[in-house]
């Protein structure tokens, strides 16, 4: 369970490095940004993190790396585009502050291959740990994370 529950936190705060991949067509990190708000919401516009968000998830995920693409095809590098796209809060909050699991961006993705039960009780371990860094930075929280 500790080691679901680790991934699934760190599936929501933290991307990998991204691969090297051969491809004709550039990664759009505008396109991205405006086609996926639940990354946005998570990740962030920065064009890097974006297109290793691709790269690690939504290439799996059969996202769309650009205008026209087949899902999930691959890329060759970032394309020189601006973003600019609007962060939105979730609708709803729990009383600690939290993002209720219904609500949670990429639920699909996170909860892939676990039962109903097996993910509720990730989400339940996650909250309590969560609950530990509301207010901190996204750095003070990965942070405390590694350390976990």
């Amino acid at each position: 369970m500790k080691k679901k529950m680790l991934g699934f936190i760190f599936g929501v705060l933290v991307c990998m490095a991204p691969m090297n991949v051969m491809a004709a067509e550039k990664f759009d990190p505008a396109f991205y940004a405006a086609t996926y708000a639940d990354v946005v919401n998570a990740l962030g516009t920065d064009a890097d993190v974006l297109y290793n968000h691709y790269i690690t998830y939504g290439q799996k995920e059969g996202r769309l790396p650009y205008a026209g693409a087949t899902g999930g095809v691959a890329v060759d590098g970032i394309a020189d585009t601006t973003v600019t796209a609007v962060v939105t809060a979730p609708t709803t909050t729990t009383a600690n502050g939290l993002v209720p699991i219904d609500q949670l961006a990429n639920y699909d993705s996170l909860k892939k291959n676990m039962t109903d039960a097996e993910f509720q009780a990730a989400y339940d371990e996650a909250v309590v740990i969560m609950e530990q860094l509301v207010g901190l930075s996204r750095e003070d929280q990965v942070n405390y994370i590694s350390e976990f």
